[in-house]
């Protein structure tokens, strides 16, 4: 998946369907995303904005908090045992703007929308009371001590196995047997497994799993040829490791982030797949010398944009591409560059606000 632009202090585990309930406010987000190619580590000038769509009114919890902060980054910037006290106070939905602006630069502060949409929560997770109490004498709320907890030992609550058509089945267990009694459970299928933890993809983002059900479309139409598969902004590695699987002699998984690259290479140990390489570049510097029947880029459209020059002579005339993580008003814009570099999309896909699209290469 394209992982957004947030700047997370903490780290931890829970709350599984994250990446539905994420919005970012970040008054530099365009000047971040052309300055990385799928992530930024500045810690500076953002205030994370939470919205729960979920079935339940449950709110975000600390623990939540950190497992979405490791699910985007992976990154952790301030041990997770500093955080001893939070503020909190309710507010209504019309004054959310005046809140951003308050706790503007401060990376701890955290704004939720409950479920009705028409209240937020408003939270500053500090290191002692005697900031948590500063806060309240200034805007009223209360403040709490955080309950200390073993979170190494805390677990995402388990989450069913992300089919992709009748070929792929990706689980996010740790379970060194998961792979085993899946592939009993699932006779024929490729079994790949993503530890949840390990963020960076792990299949059930819309732009991922669009990519893989398209790659399985690609996959069926070479069976029986000799194809290697390019995979820029690789993430987790799910996408080369399922290339591998169904039949690319050999993948390369290309990431700008150095902790998406480690992890990608333990997930390719992990799966047991051979020919599948892993590299640290930055798309908008890299100097393709060779080229590839298959290509897959699943970056964020200021990133595509700029890349595509690169990319086309990454790719063999008439080879295919599948490209994602553009939003659906930035497609047309995208497409429009993407065709003046001489490809040519014959399968748009839309799920949700993301687009993903199917092409090859014309000249």
């Amino acid at each position: 998946m394209p992982v957004l632009a947030v700047a997370f202090t903490v780290t931890s585990m829970t709350q599984s369907t994250a990446g539905n309930a994420v919005n970012v406010w970040n008054q530099n987000q365009n000047q971040n995303q052309n300055r990385s190619q799928n992530r930024s580590h500045d810690a500076h000038d953002r205030l994370v904005l939470l919205n729960l769509p979920t079935p339940s009114s449950r709110s975000l919890t600390f623990s939540n908090l950190v497992w979405m902060g490791f699910l985007f980054t992976n990154s952790p910037m301030l041990c997770l045992n500093q955080f001893m006290w939070v503020w909190s106070k309710l507010s209504g939905v019309q004054w959310m703007d005046a809140w951003e602006d308050r706790f503007y630069g401060n990376p701890n502060a955290v704004i939720t929308r409950l479920k009705t949409h028409k209240t937020i929560r408003v939270e500053v997770y500090t290191e002692t009371e005697e900031q948590a109490l500063e806060i309240k004498k200034l805007f009223g709320g209360s403040i709490r001590k955080l309950v200390h907890k073993n979170w190494a030992a805390v677990t995402e609550p388990a989450r069913p196995p992300i089919r992709i058509r009748s070929s792929v089945i990706i689980t996010g267990s740790r379970d060194d047997g998961a792979r085993e009694k899946l592939g009993k459970q699932f006779p024929g299928r490729h079994i790949i497994q993503i530890p949840a933890d390990m963020a960076f993809g792990t299949g059930d983002h819309a732009t991922t799993s669009t990519c893989m059900r398209l790659l399985v479309d690609v996959a069926k139409e070479r069976a029986g040829t000799d194809w290697d598969m390019l995979d820029l902004g690789t993430g987790s590695g799910v996408i080369a490791i399922a290339a591998r699987m169904l039949g690319a002699h050999h993948c390369l998984g290309m990431d700008f982030d150095p902790q998406a690259i480690k992890v990608a290479r333990r997930n390719v140990r992990r799966n047991h797949v051979s020919l599948v390489t892993m590299t640290e570049a930055d798309v908008l510097q890299w100097k393709p010398e060779r080229q590839w029947p298959v290509v897959i880029a699943n970056l964020f459209s200021t990133i595509l944009q700029q890349a595509f020059p690169t990319i086309t002579k990454a790719l063999e005339k008439n080879g295919d591409i599948i490209v994602s993580g553009i939003l659906y008003d930035q497609w047309e814009d995208t497409r429009a560059i993407a065709e003046q570099c001489g490809l040519s999309f014959s399968q748009i896909k839309r799920k949700g606000k993301w687009m993903t699209a199917r092409g090859i290469r014309i000249k």
